[in-house]
């Protein structure tokens, strides 16, 4: 093999492996794009999920809130339901109490036919 092969042979070995690392090149361009174009769909999709996440733990925060609001008006409302009951048992005794005593003086009669129109005066 004279000089003129060996350069036309090294010339052809050279566009080939120009060739090579342009096709490598525009692989790995290509591949990159589409890696870059999943990442940011990734980041478009933990942006969506974090905000939905931050609205959902605003959610929550605000049920537990109305929650706690209710139990302590539960437990006032039942305090207050307590002293009620406590207060209408003294308000039947002392019904009772003054019922009975209109009453003692009272005498039953039995066998006297009561005539209509007939009062206790």
């Amino acid at each position: 093999m004279d000089g003129e092969e060996m350069l036309t042979l090294l010339d052809t070995q050279w566009k080939y492996f120009n060739d090579a690392l342009d096709r490598i090149q525009r692989q790995s361009t290509e591949s990159m794009k589409v890696a870059d174009k999943k990442i940011n769909d990734v980041i478009t999709s933990l942006e969506y999920t974090q905000s939905r996440l931050d609205e959902s733990l605003s959610n929550l925060t605000s049920v537990v809130k109305e929650k706690n609001e209710a139990f302590n008006e539960i437990q006032h409302l039942s305090e207050e339901n307590k002293n009620l009951r406590t207060q209408l048992t003294g308000i039947m005794e002392r019904l009772h109490y003054l019922d009975d005593q209109g009453r003692r003086n009272n005498l039953p009669f039995s066998g006297i036919p009561e005539q209509q129109g007939e009062n206790w005066e």
